[in-house]
């Protein structure tokens, strides 16, 4: 079987600030990013625990989906790398705060429906555009809402996102304890499954706690099942439309279901304000003690060979792709050290730069020195598609690169 042999390279230092979050298939760290000429952020870098071929897709699957996707209420996405002790890690942003679930026993009861308006109406605005862009989120939880110290809501983890029309059956996956029966039953997620999902969140918000317990599959099944029968969002009036419309009429837009958000009583900034008391005055459940303070320096190290097929289930198909350069050359300043030229490239989707052949590492590379001269510059992703262009560099300027579907 005819393979590909992929390295991880980066001019980027990532410093170990602390473990923050622990998962099934990979842990989340807490590092501070520094790059030559960029100011000095705080990144979150999911590491696989192993390297099996499943999961490396699915957190290659997670970073794709993420970064295709621009939306306020979105975690953003700063790419993947290989790093030094030989494993692989997603970039996300950092969102200093906590998850939807450890606030919940936080909120004031007075307080609840105008935060369950509040979060719905970001929550939908984000999961319209996802479905827009034909991803299916799969595993929607109040675990999966990050929420910031200021009020601010990102909804996270697209690791199982599926791409519509991709199969009518699967594995069961997701959070057991917000999944909808067709999910139970063997089939896909879908929009209206995602909308299910979220809608059993907003309930969690309104109720204080989540209406059954999630302990196994059976308890799960058999909560749901006497959940749906006994309609308890009922409690709640203004929001019987809403809950029935989600629940029993199985709504499969996110856009449309925005018409039966109740109206806040407050203003969103008010709202906000005790959203972030709520998130600053929260503890974090404690993690397991980690006594690692490690530099990683991102490694030129050859990763193990993989073969086509499996790169073909890691991305998107995407059309054609167009090249649109934007150079400027700084002039010489005299008196002043003479610098390589700067160059960044953006991409989407991700791809490999080479540079008169030599590679220089996967997108988004930022201020990586490049003598000057004219180069002879490659982009080139998974699945074959390539940009050439002749590029020509300034000592002490920059040069932009931008490649776009």
């Amino acid at each position: 079987m005819s393979s590909v042999e992929l390295s991880f390279k980066s001019n980027t230092t990532y410093v170990f600030q602390k473990k923050i979050g622990v998962g099934g298939s990979a842990d989340a760290f807490l590092y501070s990013r520094r790059t030559e000429g960029c100011p000095e952020q705080l990144v979150v870098l999911k590491i696989l625990k192993n390297e099996d071929e499943q999961t490396l897709a699915e957190l290659i699957n997670d970073g794709e989906k993420l970064n295709s996707l621009k939306h306020p209420h979105i975690l953003r996405t700063f790419g993947y790398e290989k790093i030094s002790h030989k494993k692989l890690a997603l970039i996300l942003e950092y969102i200093p705060g906590n998850n939807l679930k450890n606030i919940i026993e936080k909120i004031e009861k007075d307080l609840s429906e105008n935060l369950g308006a509040y979060m719905a109406q970001k929550l939908l605005s984000a999961l319209s555009t996802a479905h827009e862009a034909q991803v299916i989120h799969g595993d929607i939880s109040s675990r999966n809402i990050l929420l910031s110290n200021d009020g601010d809501i990102k909804l996270a983890d697209f690791g199982i996102a599926t791409k519509l029309g991709s199969g009518s059956e699967a594995p069961l996956k997701g959070s057991l304890d917000y999944l909808s029966p067709e999910v139970w039953s063997g089939q896909r997620h879908s929009m209206a499954s995602d909308i299910f999902s979220l809608a059993m969140v907003i309930f969690e918000i309104l109720n204080g706690a989540h209406p059954f317990s999630a302990l196994d599959r059976k308890e799960s099944e058999r909560g749901l099942k006497h959940f749906l029968e006994s309609k308890p969002w009922e409690k709640w009036p203004r929001w019987k439309a809403f809950f029935e419309r989600a629940f029993e009429k199985r709504e499969e837009s996110a856009q449309a279901l925005l018409e039966d958000v109740p109206p806040l009583n407050l203003s969103e900034s008010q709202v906000r304000k005790s959203l972030s008391t709520w998130v600053q005055s929260s503890e974090k459940k404690p993690l397991k003690s980690f006594t690692e303070t490690m530099t990683l320096a991102f490694a030129r190290l050859p990763y193990r060979k993989i073969s086509k097929i499996g790169f073909a289930l890691m991305a998107f198909t995407f059309t054609v792709l167009a090249i649109v350069p934007v150079a400027t050359g700084g002039d010489v300043q005299m008196g002043h050290r003479l610098k390589p030229c700067a160059l960044t490239v953006l991409s989407q989707p991700w791809g490999e730069v080479f540079l008169n052949g030599k590679s220089l590492g996967f997108t988004p590379l930022i201020n990586t020195p490049l003598p000057s001269g004219y180069h002879h510059f490659t982009w080139r992703n998974y699945r074959g598609q390539t940009v050439n262009k002749t590029i020509m560099a300034y000592d002490n300027g920059l040069l932009n690169i931008q490649i776009k579907k």
